[in-house]
């Protein structure tokens, strides 16, 4: 009898004392740091202490090339183990696992067969052609994107709501038994065909990049988002989205857009499709609108007061009023029929790209927030960007103006430092975004007068002779007569009574301000 107590005490103590083998040492010393795993403080995880270990282990972005050990783990609750170098992984003898995160690895296979208890798995951004999930029927949520699965059955997760599997293989999905789905991104497949008609408490769809020729939404009146972005889908129903926030439907075949049940909306990116029409007036939360190269021709944001961020380059609009949006920060115009555009309402502007139009004159001197600005290729005579806030811009584009000879400025100091080489003033700049660019006869002054604009009087000499003048110039009225060059730009400011002396001047063509008149002026 005491042989058999001694036995028993014997192999007891044996088993207490025996340890788990740990062969990757990153793996190894994380669980020696645990506290709640390494118990005793020593240097060795003992079986006993893995086996009562029921909690989570967090080992991401550790170097680990192998996670034997983790079988003796067998009351595991979570573990974390994404961005690490694994190949495989074993976790058949985890079976209370519930959440497991394995993605950003290089496994090419991983079975949880044994993993009933599983509910949420993250595999995304490893090497998998095949996910078995058939004995997992308390999954939630799988995370398996950035892989290259060809198929995926999800017909025994009755109470799955969460599937992220974009930039896979998978040409077909059958979701007709998953009622609960919530959040569904299959983005970057080469599926050609959905069925959404089951799937009633779907809040996000996300399928992007796919085949489709048509979606049908009927059935799906609780989404808030929804991306079919770079499809080819003709007809796009959002009758009874009442609950829609964003809408990225760019890159189709759409020839209308009905956004009228649409009243939360506040994304809507419906660039390069062939609307021909859009009407947003209903649309009042709305924020963000992209609807370049849609191919229209009238847009009314007048109701959109909170938008922030528009873009409707490439259509053919002849005019826009935005004179209602005062918290527009970003507006882009490019390449349609504008003659005119007006920002002075718009003082939480910072970016304005209007290149290639027809615009004459640009007034900015109301941007005071203005960073940024793309006017090339109009017929810009007039520019001011005086607006306070010059020391602060980091992008200008004004090439081919060529009626522009002289940009008004804050200051004579941001005019000396844009006249110099982008390259230094990019340096100054230390900014990787900067962006300058403008003709060589272009000039920046605090002074321009804008002489070659049609809504300047060019009027005959008739308080100074002679005309030409070589040394002198007698004037007949007291008072400051200014003189510009043919860019604009003030060479010489003179108080005078009755003879200002002009022998300091180059031969050419000049212009003389006084008491708001502008007289052109020959020095020969």
């Amino acid at each position: 009898m005491l042989k058999i107590t001694y036995l028993m005490l014997l192999s007891t103590t044996l088993f207490f004392s025996q340890n788990v083998n740990i062969p990757d040492s990153n793996f190894k010393n994380a669980l020696l740091n645990n506290s709640e795993i390494n118990t005793n403080g020593d240097s060795e995880i003992s079986v006993s202490e893995a086996g009562g270990f029921t909690g989570t282990i967090n080992v991401d972005n550790s170097n680990i090339e192998d996670l034997t050990g983790l079988e003796s783990f067998v009351n595991l609750i979570a573990l974390y183990a994404k961005q690490n170098r694994l190949n495989s992984i074993d976790i058949s003898a985890n079976t209370k696992l519930v959440y497991l995160n394995v993605g950003i690895n290089s496994m090419s296979s991983i079975d949880v067969s044994n993993n009933s208890k599983l509910r949420y798995l993250y595999v995304y951004q490893n090497q998998l052609t095949d996910l078995d999930v058939t004995s997992n029927n308390e999954l939630l949520g799988i995370s398996c994107g950035g892989n290259s699965i060809i198929s995926l059955d999800l017909s025994q997760n009755l109470s799955f709501k969460y599937l992220t599997a974009y930039s896979n293989s998978l040409s077909s999905l059958n979701l007709a038994n998953n009622i609960n789905l919530e959040n569904l991104v299959i983005s970057d497949n080469n599926i050609s065909s959905l069925d959404l008609s089951k799937n009633q408490r779907l809040k996000m769809i996300d399928v992007a990049e796919n085949s489709l020729n048509e979606l049908d939404l009927a059935n799906n009146n609780l989404l808030e988002r929804l991306n079919c972005f770079d499809n080819n889908i003709e007809n796009l129903d959002l009758v009874n989205k009442t609950k829609l926030q964003e809408l990225i439907c760019a890159n189709n075949e759409l020839e209308s857009l009905d956004l009228s049940s649409c009243t939360l909306l506040e994304e809507l990116y419906c660039y390069n499709n062939s609307l021909g029409v859009l009407d947003v007036s209903n649309n009042l939360k709305l924020i963000q609108l992209s609807c370049h190269r849609a191919n229209i021709s009238n847009l009314d944001v007048s109701n959109n007061l909170d938008l922030e961020n528009l873009s409707c380059s490439n259509n053919g609009l002849s005019s826009i009023d935005i004179s209602n949006n005062k918290k527009i920060k970003s507006l882009n115009v490019y390449k349609n029929d504008l003659n005119s555009i007006d920002v002075s309402s718009n003082t939480n502007l910072e970016y304005l790209g209007c290149s290639y139009n027809n615009i004459k004159e640009l007034d900015l001197s109301k941007n005071i927030k203005l960073n940024a600005l793309a006017a090339a290729g109009n017929d810009l005579e007039v520019l001011d960007i005086a607006n306070g806030n010059n020391s602060n811009i980091v992008r200008l584009n004004l090439k081919f103006n060529s009626s522009l000879s002289c940009v008004n400025v804050d200051d004579d100091a941001i005019s000396n430092a844009w006249n110099k080489t982008s390259d230094l003033w990019f340096k100054h700049r230390g900014d990787s975004y900067s962006s300058w660019d403008w003709d060589n006869a272009m000039s920046f002054s605090s002074e321009c007068v804008n002489l070659s604009t049609s809504h300047v009087k060019i009027e005959n000499a008739s308080y100074f002779y002679p005309n030409p003048a070589s040394s002198e110039l007698n004037v007949s009225e007291k008072g400051v007569y200014e003189f510009y060059d043919l860019r604009g730009v003030m060479v010489k400011s003179v108080k005078a009574e009755s003879v200002i002396n002009v022998s300091d001047f180059n031969n050419g063509v000049y212009f003389v301000r006084h008491n708001n008149q502008i007289t052109k002026l020959i020095i020969d």
